[in-house]
């Protein structure tokens, strides 16, 4: 994980939703959660809700309980005659006996003792064991998972410690933060196409139901979603996290499966948070399953088949297979282990379900004993570093300016991004009458206000590239031309922009949008690099293009880097396609609709970033062509607007950074968080312009 902070912050482990002892439940899951653990150096672990899923233990203690009267039915009746067949008895009664057992499995007492042993001690990067902050959900967990919750923390009581989402909030003493957890308490199953919805209720409910201000943070569970939510139109931050489960019976829109990391800081309220997949291990299960080698090659192929297409039929099986029904049942049945009334410990072995004429993996096996494989280390990943910002909005009197050329030089090279993103908007424009509206500094056009962004991106850009450089040539003893151009490609940063719905208003007037800017932009870039170079003594060759080739405008030209963009489609230095959007539409009450908009849009890439709503937010989305995809919604520079506050909307302040890590083209890891400052609108004015023009003539404002 990319520190992005040298002090003051601490890590958390978010994970949600075991469902023990479900056919769902993977204890390996666990197992990689304790290594993402130790590797991110997280101090605690949050489990926000879902320890046992309630509802799969009540329908399986009510079918074993249906089962188990109807054999004992069958006892008597078979004893009542006059020649009892005490044989077929004997065998009825060993059924009934090996049945309540699977149904005292189920007693609060023995799933707690099961959980407790196979809970591993999650421990931090010093290897010391951290605690495990449990809050049961009134939702999933019900009264039966909080009597195990609450036995698990007897029986773990050096590093388990039950809490209530209701009462309890988990302070962070190094940061001075605190983070409320927020679980659902009434069933959600309804389904839903919009991944925030059933977040935002539980959110809205706790909200309208709680008597103080609450924490800083607040982390929601058990919907299986990836969200990372600016505080800004959202009350407070918020954090949605994956489920750790193998999904079944999915009833919302829920899909990630994996942990999240979350970075409290001391300094900034807005968290950094790591999403780690691991949906695509849990897909691929069968990869992870080796048939033992005393079967026959024909219980060997079925087998493979079952392993790979999952639950199958007999007559399935056989066409697959080239043989006849009859064959694959007797091969098959002495890998049945429920006729033989164990468990397997050293590979799955079947399960037939006689009702259905289905064979399947036997799901004791998955849920305990199966082991994923290694996750990628850090030298198989590929790595993308990206600070993105939208709605620019030069011109605009309430721009932060300052802001944008302070912090985010500064995080670019703390997060060591080597990408800066431009989501559309970078000038104010003049439609809607906002000169006389008072909205555009000293009644700037278009041209001023292109000329304007293009100073403050060469800024950024100048800045960045000045302390790369210096870094750089300190590595270098004996500077030739060669070693300089390679100092000066690697310090230079890759500008990827697009226009806006503000910048294509100048297409009315039979102008093309940004041109003038991106002149203005690589001249400053270029005199601003030659300045560092010359400085030192040092020339580069080919400087001027080298600056071109690293600005990318679609609507401007992008040189000689044609093979990087199509329909506003850019390549990562991983090989990740990256779309950058500008959606000419208004934001949304249900936050995550536009960024899931935009996914779809861009369906043909892993990543999207897109800005025009004023509003920041991340989400994650599995899909099995692509594996995760992200989505960060960026908010605007502007601090408000006359057009917003109009309309009752609350404008997300700032830009993001966004970290990917893939492995042959597919997600593993994504990082983000939003940046934002502190400056209050009232202290921005209409008659600024006019104050300073009072004022260079010397007369009082």
């Amino acid at each position: 994980m990319a520190k992005t902070e040298n002090s003051g912050q601490v890590s958390i482990l978010l994970i949600s939703r075991l469902d023990f002892p479900s056919d769902g439940y993977r204890r390996g899951l666990l197992l990689k959660a304790s290594e993402i653990c130790q590797r991110n150096d997280a101090r605690f672990v949050i489990l926000a809700g879902g320890a046992v899923a309630e509802r799969y233990v009540k329908d399986k203690a009510r079918r074993l309980t249906r089962r188990i009267k109807a054999l004992a039915k069958q006892v008597k009746v078979l004893l009542a005659t006059d020649d009892p067949d005490t044989e077929e008895a004997e065998t009825l009664n060993a059924q009934i006996a090996r049945l309540q057992g699977y149904l005292d499995e189920l007693e609060p007492e023995q799933m707690a003792q099961q959980l407790a042993a196979q809970l591993p001690t999650f421990k931090n990067a010093a290897g010391e064991t951290v605690n495990i902050y449990v809050f049961p959900s009134p939702a999933y967990d019900g009264d039966i998972g909080e009597q195990v919750c609450q036995r698990l923390a007897e029986l773990r009581h050096d590093d388990v410690r039950i809490y209530h989402s209701d009462e309890d909030v988990v302070p962070v003493r190094q940061t001075g933060r605190s983070i409320e957890v927020a679980v659902p308490t009434k069933a959600v199953w309804m389904r839903g196409d919009y991944f925030s919805t059933a977040v935002e209720r539980v959110l809205k409910d706790r909200r309208k139901s709680s008597t103080s201000e609450g924490a800083d943070l607040v982390v929601v569970g058990c919907f299986g979603t990836a969200i990372n939510k600016q505080r800004g139109e959202a009350h407070r931050a918020y954090v949605a996290v994956p489920v750790l489960h193998r999904q079944q019976g999915v009833r919302v829109a829920e899909n990630q499966i994996g942990v999240a990391i979350m970075t409290v800081q001391r300094d900034r309220i807005d968290p950094i948070v790591r999403i780690e997949d691991l949906k695509d291990l849990v897909m691929n299960e069968g990869e992870a399953m080796v048939a033992p080698k005393r079967l026959h090659p024909r219980q060997r192929k079925l087998v493979q088949l079952i392993m790979e297409h999952g639950r199958s039929s007999t007559g399935v099986l056989a066409a697959q297979a080239g043989l006849a029904s009859s064959t694959v049942t007797r091969e098959l049945l002495p890998l049945d282990n429920r006729r033989k009334g164990r468990r397997p410990t050293g590979w799955p072995g079947l399960r037939f379900d006689e009702d259905a004429n289905r064979w399947d993996l036997d799901k004791y096996w998955l849920r305990e004993h199966l082991q994923y494989p290694d996750l990628p280390n850090a030298a198989e990943r590929q790595v993308d570093s990206i600070v993105a910002y939208g709605c620019l909005h030069s011109g605009c009197i309430y721009t932060d300016y300052r802001y944008f050329l302070e912090e985010v030089p500064r995080v670019m090279l703390k997060t060591g991004a080597t990408i800066l993103v431009g989501a559309g908007d970078f000038v104010e424009g003049n439609k809607h009458n906002l000169v006389l509206r008072g909205e555009v500094y000293g009644g700037m056009n278009v041209t001023q206000q292109e000329q304007f962004a293009g100073a403050l991106i060469a800024s950024v850009t100048v800045d960045v590239f000045r302390a790369r450089f210096e870094e750089a040539m300190a590595k270098i003893r004996r500077p030739t031309p060669e070693k300089v151009a390679a100092a000066v490609d690697a310090s230079l940063v890759t500008n990827v922009m697009i226009p806006g719905n503000h910048d294509l208003w100048s297409l009315d007037t039979g102008f093309a949008p940004l041109v003038v800017m991106a002149m203005s932009s690589i001249d400053r870039i270029y005199a601003g690099i030659a300045a560092v170079l010359a400085a030192k003594g040092l020339q580069s060759p080919g400087l001027l293009n080298l600056v071109k080739s690293k600005f990318v405008i679609p609507s401007v030209g992008e040189g000689e880097r044609h093979d990087l963009i199509c329909r506003n489609r850019f390549i990562l230095p991983s090989g990740l396609q990256m779309a950058v959007l500008h959606p000419h539409m208004s934001r949304t009450k249900t936050t995550s609709i536009r960024l899931q908009e935009m996914l779809e849009a861009a369906k043909d890439c892993q990543v999207v970033l897109g800005a025009n709503f004023h509003v920041a937010e991340f989400l994650g989305v599995w899909e099995a062509l692509l594996g995760q995809r992200i989505c960060v919604e960026i908010g605007t520079m502007k601090l408000r607007s006359d057009f917003e506050e109009n309309k009752l909307k609350t404008v997300d302040h700032g830009f993001a950074w966004l970290l990917l890590e893939s492995v042959n083209g597919r997600i593993v890891a994504a990082e983000n968080t939003f940046y934002t400052g502190h400056v209050d609108p009232r202290e921005l004015s209409r008659n600024r312009v006019f104050r300073d023009l009072l004022g260079s003539l010397g007369l009082k404002p």
